[in-house]
């Protein structure tokens, strides 16, 4: 009787911790002294979805101070502070100096180099707009520009 408790408490133990997982937030922090756009579009979207799929992650912004903090609460935006173009996926936002912006997010991924990780990564498209130029990201290039600092998947705008 012993060993089917045993057992069975092991494969719970088991189930648990397969159960296990982290979310890694992808961020853009505005460290220039002017408002930047922000404009990203969504992969897997074909047009006909609804804008209530903007809810799915909506943008969220932080201070930059209270970002690097490791217990950071995102602030959800309301609908009137970004643009969602349901028929192309597409936000539109505004960052202020010294604000960070939670673009996306997903569970259990382990950097642009782990295989499968373009499978996690939500992004087809990132563009940031301010006084310094623009910047232009598509595809996996997107993608490897995120680097990994203060537990989060960041690209400075400087």
């Amino acid at each position: 009787m012993t060993r089917k408790w045993l057992l069975l408490v092991l494969m719970a133990m088991a189930l648990v911790l397969a159960g296990c997982s982290t979310r890694e937030d992808f961020v853009v922090v505005n460290k220039s002294a002017q408002v930047v756009e922000l404009r990203y579009k969504m992969k897997r979207c074909n047009g006909e979805i609804s804008s209530d799929e903007r809810d799915r992650h909506p943008p969220a912004k932080l201070t930059r101070e209270e970002f690097q903090k490791s217990d950071r609460v995102w602030i959800n935006l309301s609908k009137a502070d970004y643009n969602y173009d349901g028929g192309t996926c597409t936000y539109n936002v505004r960052v202020a100096p010294d604000e960070a912006l939670l673009v996306d997010y997903a569970y259990n991924y382990r950097g642009p180099n782990s295989e499968g990780s373009e499978l996690y990564f939500e992004l087809e498209e990132l563009s940031i707009s301010g006084a310094k130029g623009e910047i232009v990201l598509r595809g996996r290039q997107a993608q490897t520009q995120f680097k990994l600092e203060s537990d989060a998947y960041v690209i400075i705008y400087e």
